[in-house]
């Protein structure tokens, strides 16, 4: 498992949110994956993570997991120290849905119910501790503890040493994630996203847009509709592909290919000599003592294999001296 983007860009524990049992922090890696990609200061797994709170004195009773995915940590790490585990699979980028943090409202406050007079904290991450956790987190603190969103915000941002990244979220935070401020800022960035949809393909990304114009010449010798449709066999055709490639090698080349029908027996060129699309040529190609399918520029004709035609009334005798030539 590789470390997460960013992870290491963010602090590994922020403080206690003021007015709640909330900590947040980073998500706790394998001790596994940070020995093999991190020095040693840079460590933060879930044992680690216990240690921290213990040297400053804290317990953690709850850990309420928000990222996608169950890679990073075993759950065990936490539960075989008593410490309750909660998963709630929650989506990045996107605004937390309204049953996502209903789910972590629940969560907390039966917990909260439970263990009324204890000062165990409760845990909360994401992948960096930030966004997805200071939206669900700062959403609680609106709902159920009454508090102003840019109060919310704020003892976050303060108790977590980073401050919320993303507006979509801070929006929906203040104006309520159903607002037309924030709907209106969706339907923006689905825009953009497809106005990215839309840019030029990767063909001509990478310079394929100047190699379009031996397409449309006048003087190209080339055939568009060969290129735009595929062969008998399933192939692109071969004469169809621009110069400046592998066609500059003369034995390749359309005008040398077209005339040289007989020799290599009418064969369609989408990879040389590897392939053939007809029933004629195919017997024509065969009686020349050339293998099928396996042939290449440089290798040497395969021995005509006379069991292969034997039984179909092809085989002759002047087939049987090719296959003696070759021996």
């Amino acid at each position: 498992m590789k470390i997460p983007n960013g992870w290491l860009d963010y602090k590994a524990l922020g403080g206690i949110i003021d007015g709640t049992r909330f900590i947040a922090f980073k998500v706790p890696l394998k001790e596994g994956c940070v020995r093999r990609n991190l020095p040693p200061k840079e460590w933060f797994t879930p044992k680690s993570l216990l240690s921290q709170l213990q040297d400053q004195g804290k317990e953690l009773g709850l850990v309420i997991d928000l990222t996608n995915t169950d890679k990073y940590y075993n759950k065990n790490d936490f539960e075989s120290k008593s410490v309750k585990y909660e998963k709630i699979f929650t989506p990045g980028k996107v605004i937390p849905s309204s049953e996502v943090c209903q789910r972590f409202q629940d969560i907390v406050n039966e917990f909260l119910q439970t263990n009324p007079d204890s000062e165990s904290l409760i845990g909360v991450h994401c992948t960096h501790g930030l966004n997805r956790t200071g939206y669900i987190v700062c959403r609680y603190m609106i709902d159920c503890l009454n508090q102003e969103p840019e109060s919310a915000i704020a003892a976050f941002n303060k108790a977590r040493g980073h401050p919320i990244e993303r507006e979509n979220y801070l929006n929906a935070l203040r104006y309520g994630p159903d607002s037309d401020i924030v709907r209106n800022a969706a339907e923006e960035e689905y825009r953009r996203e497809r106005e990215n949809d839309s840019r030029p393909n990767n063909f001509q990304d990478r310079g394929g847009a100047s190699q379009l114009n031996w397409r449309s010449s006048e003087n190209s010798s080339y055939s568009r509709s060969q290129f735009d449709e595929p062969s008998r066999n399933g192939y692109r055709g071969y004469e169809d592909e621009p110069s400046g490639s592998r066609l500059d090698e003369p034995w390749r080349q359309s005008s040398y290919n077209r005339d040289s029908q007989s020799q290599y027996g009418g064969m369609n060129y989408s990879r040389g000599l590897d392939s053939y699309n007809s029933g004629y040529n195919k017997r024509q190609y065969s009686e020349s003592g050339w293998s099928s399918y396996s042939r290449t520029r440089d290798s040497r004709p395969k021995p005509y294999n006379s069991s292969k035609y034997q039984n179909r009334g092809e085989y002759n005798g002047r087939n049987q001296s090719r296959y003696d030539d070759c021996q």
